[in-house]
Parts: structure tokens; sequence; C-alpha cells
């Protein structure tokens, strides 16, 4: 497989925050009418706001940043939650950023 754009998607907002509705549903969709956040790797902005349609074939960077307070509890929590599919994922996500 070539990689002919030197792109990365990330879903993250500047602030290093899972943008939800860009994200190309969990990277899961290939649609031109999905949009989803990526950037160059050729500038020197890793969460550069750039939108593009999720049917563009980008490498996925995955890394975790949470604030020091939320790692501790989610360390504390992370083995109780088992998700049966994409949608309790997200639901569950939504309730942790809500703390």
């Amino acid at each position: 497989m070539t990689w002919p754009q030197k792109l990365l998607w990330h879903g993250s907002s500047a602030l290093g925050e899972r943008a939800i509705e860009t994200y190309c549903d969990a990277w899961h969709s290939a649609s031109s009418d999905k949009i989803g956040l990526a950037s160059s790797l050729l500038g020197n902005k890793l969460l550069d706001q750039e939108r593009y349609s999720c049917d563009n074939r980008f490498i996925v960077l995955c890394v975790e940043a949470v604030p020091q307070d939320r790692r501790r509890k989610r360390r504390d929590t992370r083995s109780q939650h088992e998700f049966a599919n994409e949608e309790e994922y997200s639901q569950y996500l939504q309730s942790i950023d809500a703390l």
C-alpha cells in the first residue's frame, strides 16, 4: 500500500479532545458524505484542523491524552467497562466528557 498524501487522521479538537462529529464514525466510514479532521505531517501542527471527506486513505493517529485528574479516575474504572459495540463506547465517552 502506498501513502501518497502525508496526512494523518486524528479526529481531535485543537485542545486534544475528541471531535465526535469529525472522526469518520470511529474510523469505520469511508463515505464521501462524512467529514474527519486530519493534519499534514509536513507541517508542524499535529492537531491541525483540516477537514477531509472520509473516503481519503490517510493513517489514523491514536493517542490518548487526558488531564492529570481524569487520568487517575479513568485508570481506576477502566477494568469495570466492557462495550458490546461502538455506540455503547461513544455513549460512555460522552458521559465522561460531561464530568
